[in-house]
């Protein structure tokens, strides 16, 4: 190759044909032009919005706002709605921030336990003849 002459270009690579084909377009599908992926990565949107709203009302405890108007009310019936709901969000709130605490955990323990086996498997120790 002359180094004048422009590189020749990359492609992806051809992984599998897709048995759902049919048959109109005559290129291989692969992975990474599957019809399914664009309803994969709605899917991965919606439950990372939804993981980022439930996370985040529960360190600040933004549903306490939301239902503060009906703590206040004097209709009947609501009150009672009220206490329900704070029952829930309140029972909802430790259970996601105690998993949350065990996720954040376990992320250390495994990364403090890889290291320790890293340590481990690299240290050469004492060796006498």
């Amino acid at each position: 190759m002359h180094i004048n002459e422009p590189l020749p270009l990359i492609e992806r690579p051809r992984l599998f044909e897709d048995p759902l084909d049919d048959g109109e377009d005559k290129r291989p599908q692969t992975i990474f032009n599957s019809p399914h992926m664009e309803f994969y990565g709605y899917a991965i949107i919606a439950y990372t919005w939804m993981l980022f709203m439930v996370t985040c009302n529960t360190l600040f405890e933004t549903w306490r706002y939301l239902l503060a108007p009906m703590a206040r009310s004097t209709l009947p019936g609501i009150r009672e709605k009220y206490l329900l709901l704070e029952k829930i969000f309140t029972t909802l709130d430790r259970y996601v921030l105690s998993l949350w605490c065990v996720y954040v955990v376990a992320w250390w323990w495994s990364f403090i336990s890889w290291w320790g086996i890293k340590l481990f498997r690299h240290s050469k120790g004492s060796q006498e003849d």
